[in-house]
């Protein structure tokens, strides 16, 4: 059966896929903000013309990459979004997965690609779509749920998950990324537990 017109093949998408991959070790460098189609396509081993048919545009790349990004984490964010445990341990849970996952390189340099890029160009939009915001509406849900059964008080849960993903992100930013490890050295654990009880201390309901 012939593909409808413009759609594209599943080889057109592993490829694409491929070229993300290397594309995004090249992209987190410190310089990667500023690296251009063709000192990307260079580093991918392809053409300028082979980037530009896959993604059309440097903005086009960085889209698709956020994009890929979100779908990969989509049942990470599900599981995030559900949660059985009471609000101490489900806080709790939800700040050791962040935190985690700001260690592993390959999670912690969406993060990095985002800033920078964002900070120096038009594509935070970008990333904050593919990947701060479904992140943090994940946790909303999370603390939907607790809200719902009592457990927490009623809040503003944009503003309540803010709490929980912003020091999370910039604290392992700040060790991995920005030579924190070094300079001043971060207990994980210890912030970990610390900013799961400071948010128990601000949204746990009044006792009764």
């Amino acid at each position: 059966m012939a593909r409808p017109r413009g759609a594209r093949s599943q080889g057109f998408a592993d490829r694409r896929r491929a070229l993300l991959e290397k594309l995004a070790a090249r992209l987190s460098e410190p310089d990667g903000h500023r690296a251009s189609m063709r000192t990307l396509a260079e580093s991918a081993g392809v053409s300028v013309a082979t980037l530009r048919h896959y993604f059309d545009s440097r903005e086009g790349l960085l889209s698709a990459y956020f994009a890929q990004s979100r779908a990969d984490g989509d049942r990470y964010l599900q599981m995030m979004a559900a949660t059985e445990l009471p609000l101490d341990k489900s806080i709790a849970e939800a700040c050791r997965w962040i935190g985690e996952a700001g260690l592993i390189p390959e999670f912690r340099a969406l993060h990095e690609i985002g800033l920078r890029e964002g900070l120096n160009g038009p594509t935070g939009g970008a990333y904050l779509e593919g990947v701060f915001e479904p992140t943090l509406a994940a946790l909303e849900a999370r603390l939907a749920l607790h809200v719902a059964r009592g457990e927490m008080r009623p809040a503003d849960l944009r503003t309540a998950g803010l709490m929980l993903l912003a020091p999370l992100t910039l604290g392992t930013l700040h060790q991995k990324s920005l030579s924190g490890e070094t300079i001043r050295p971060l207990d994980l654990d210890a912030f970990l537990a610390e900013l799961a009880e400071a948010f128990l201390r601000a949204y746990a309901p009044p006792a009764q």
